[in-house]
């Protein structure tokens, strides 16, 4: 009878832990997602891509500029983006990843990496514009050249 009380007592016990769901892939995707800051870092650029246009359309009231972020559907815009991550990784990538995110080298690497982009950006942009004006200018000599050749 002990035993058969135990049995039962056990089952019941461990019932709550048998009902918790492992998480699936697209759970631990949307937990990547969150950790690393993707969808924070587009709604960002999407709010500077909206104060860009600002200056260019002056005459629409305040009241416009106030509503139009309600027309970005962030959980839609992420539904379209978690099969990009299921083709591109499996789950045990995404575990991997997550775990890597966690620790503190990874934590470290989400606050830096962004700074890093920006600073790099700056500099991607100074090198192609110096890099395009000595281009047009290589360009510009060639025709002369093949024009006074003529």
């Amino acid at each position: 009878m002990r035993t058969l009380l135990f049995l039962i007592l056990t089952v019941v016990l461990s019932l709550p832990i048998l009902a918790q769901s492992v998480p699936t892939k697209r759970d631990d995707i949307r937990q990547l997602v969150t950790i690393t800051g993707t969808m924070a870092i587009m709604k960002q650029s999407m709010e500077r891509s909206i104060a860009q246009l600002r200056p260019s359309f002056k005459q629409l009231p305040d009241a416009f500029w106030a509503e139009l972020p309600k027309e970005m559907d962030y959980e839609a815009l992420l539904e379209k983006i978690l099969p990009v991550y299921e083709a591109h990784f499996t789950h045990d990538d995404i575990k991997a990843l997550l775990a890597f995110y966690r620790s503190p080298i990874g934590q470290k690497s989400i606050h830096e990496l962004p700074l890093i982009m920006q600073e790099s950006s700056v500099i991607g942009r100074e090198w192609g514009e110096a890099t395009g004006r000595r281009i047009m200018e290589k360009i510009q000599r060639a025709q002369a050249d093949s024009t006074s050749r003529k």
